[in-house]
């Protein structure tokens, strides 16, 4: 048996060197693939078609040739850079907002270069969501309050996509929500329970044992304790009505008794009202 061979190990300049192999083969092949497809280069092979040629030439490769053709094509329409230079899957956080409206993608892209020197893929993604936002949300609060700060981009792109198509009264109050955690309670107190409902649509605040919480700074951990409290109190409601009922029924019960035993002094009307008196409690 011959012995294995031995790997030595890469050296901190070697490592170096292979890494910016790696990544000007990365830059040059999305170039070559852009260079491929808009100089229709499938039809000097004889292919009918860009797909044919990726499907045939390509195999199990095909989703990543159309990854880093969409990233290059991408990367065409910005205003700086070349070819090769962005993540693709950073691009990718670009589209998955904001689809193919490259006027879209390149203000985000803008908007997360300036955020940071090496923008990470949340900054993309905050940033696609802030340019959705300011320019498809239709709820002057939740854009103002991202504008302001107040909430992020990520909130504001959650809540209005949360909102679309609800009732406007629905979406008169939800609007203020910071938490979009807080919304899926919110529907279901709105759609079950309408005295709460309407306690926080008149004073935009959540019911609280303490005090009361604007909803603008309300967690779903503030609304669940109080429902909680709510269910406890109205449990509490009822096991005193029905100790009330069952004292009621002792005392009917004890009537009847006493008045059975005057049945020897001929007292019969006392005996039918008692009974009267017990079948009335029993059948509330």
């Amino acid at each position: 048996m011959t012995d294995e061979k031995q790997i030595v190990l890469l050296t901190e300049i070697e490592a170096r060197v292979t890494i910016t192999t790696i990544k000007e083969n990365i830059a040059s092949t999305r170039f070559l693939i852009v260079d491929f497809y808009e100089r229709e280069g499938w039809k000097s092979l004889n292919y009918s078609s860009f797909e044919s040629c990726i499907n045939v030439e390509f195999g199990r490769s095909v989703s990543y040739v159309y990854r880093q053709l969409w990233a290059g094509l991408t990367e065409k329409r910005l205003p700086i850079g070349e070819i090769g230079d962005n993540k693709e899957f950073h691009l990718r956080k670009l589209s998955i907002i904001l689809g193919e409206n490259y006027d879209q993608i390149e203000r985000a892209w803008i908007m997360a270069m300036s955020m940071s020197e090496n923008p990470t893929a949340n900054e993309f993604d905050q940033a696609a969501k802030a340019i959705w936002v300011v320019d498809h949300c239709e709820l002057p609060a939740v854009r103002e309050r991202m504008s302001m700060g107040r909430i992020t981009p990520d909130s504001a792109y959650k809540i209005t996509q949360s909102l679309l198509g609800k009732p406007s009264d629905l979406v008169h109050v939800c609007q203020e929500v910071q938490d979009p955690a807080l919304l899926p309670m919110l529907y279901r107190i709105y759609h079950e329970d309408s005295d709460t409902w309407e306690e926080i649509a008149l004073t935009k605040h959540i019911p609280s044992v303490d005090e009361q919480i604007p909803i603008g700074e309300a967690s779903p951990q503030n609304l669940r304790a109080w429902l909680v409290v709510s269910s406890n109190e109205h449990r509490a409601v009822a096991i005193q009505e029905n100790r009330k009922k069952f004292a009621a029924l002792r005392e009917a019960t004890d009537e009847i008794i006493h008045e059975a035993r005057c049945v020897d002094r001929m007292e019969y009307p006392k005996l039918y009202d008692a009974l009267n008196d017990y079948d009335n409690l029993a059948r509330r």
